[in-house]
């Protein structure tokens, strides 16, 4: 006997504009088109993916979809696709999947899997930031300081008198100790 469970698109997780319902089956996901077996956690990271860019009422959507970030057409409107996609890209258990370029989309070309360390260290900088770099904040004396997180740690690099000597330190800091983190481009002088 087969038992079929329907998750209503009325559901605050699935309205318009987001991933659509999906029904669980006994022999596995089954998404649209698309067949998940044993592939149940690459689903959600298609589907949570589509839910943070194109569905206002997620929670994240105002940090993706409401900053313009959006799931190329290939993506959204394709399960397979990404699914062919993530397994030729060496996703595996417990990645993640980033955006290399923070302030671009999700599509093939700006796409890779990472461990959530390395995504944890590739974010953009807080709002409260006035520099504009991550880990550079700019002290009341005016000098600037360079910090980083790594692993739960607050790492204080240290004082500097120019936005461009706090990155230099900070990006040496991040190659000597063979950090995860980005490395940060110079100001234009």
């Amino acid at each position: 006997m087969r038992t079929n469970i329907n998750i209503k698109s009325e559901s605050p997780r699935f309205r318009e504009g987001g991933a659509p319902p999906m029904v669980i089956a006994d022999s596995g996901f089954f998404i649209g088109d698309c067949q998940m077996g044993n592939n149940q956690k690459l689903y959600w990271v298609w589907a949570t993916m589509i839910q943070r860019c194109h569905n206002r009422n997620n929670s994240a959507y105002r940090n993706y979809g409401g900053r313009g970030i959006i799931v190329c057409d290939q993506w959204r409107n394709n399960s397979k696709s990404f699914m062919k996609w993530a397994l030729n890209s060496g996703y595996k258990a417990g990645l993640t999947i980033e955006r290399k370029d923070n302030d671009m989309g999700y599509n093939p070309g700006n796409c890779i899997f990472v461990d959530r360390l390395i995504n944890n260290s590739n974010k953009r900088p807080y709002k409260c930031n006035k520099t504009g770099y991550s880990g550079i904040s700019i002290r009341k004396t005016g000098n600037f300081r360079s910090r980083i997180r790594f692993k739960g740690i607050l790492y204080n690099i240290g004082t500097y008198a120019s936005i461009n000597e706090a990155i230099l330190n900070r990006n040496n800091f991040i190659t000597n100790n063979n950090l995860p983190h980005k490395l940060q481009s110079m100001p234009c002088q």
